[in-house]
């Protein structure tokens, strides 16, 4: 699925967001670091709008396996994430 997307917020360190839109759904991403003494915590908040019903239905229907495979790469994706934040600089 092809999506577009736009950054909409950019504050190094702290907070990171953007907004794609694709044919069959929008999506809107934040992403939150705060810091906590030797640590860092990130916070994710996503939301999804759905252009039409079919989709809703879908997703209503599928609920559990639609929650295992999103939490499945959003684990992922951390784990991804937690790497690259890891690695030592070039």
């Amino acid at each position: 699925m092809e999506m577009h997307g736009v950054i909409t917020a950019h504050e190094p360190h702290h907070h990171h967001a953007c907004e794609m839109s694709g044919k069959a759904f929008d999506l809107a991403v934040e992403y939150n670091l705060t810091e906590q003494g030797t640590t860092t915590t990130l916070c994710q908040n996503a939301e999804t709008t759905f252009h039409d019903l079919p989709p809703k239905i879908m997703v209503v229907i599928l609920y559990p396996m639609v929650i295992w495979m999103s939490k499945k790469q959003y684990c992922d994706s951390l784990r991804k994430l937690k790497a690259l934040c890891e690695q030592k600089a070039e």
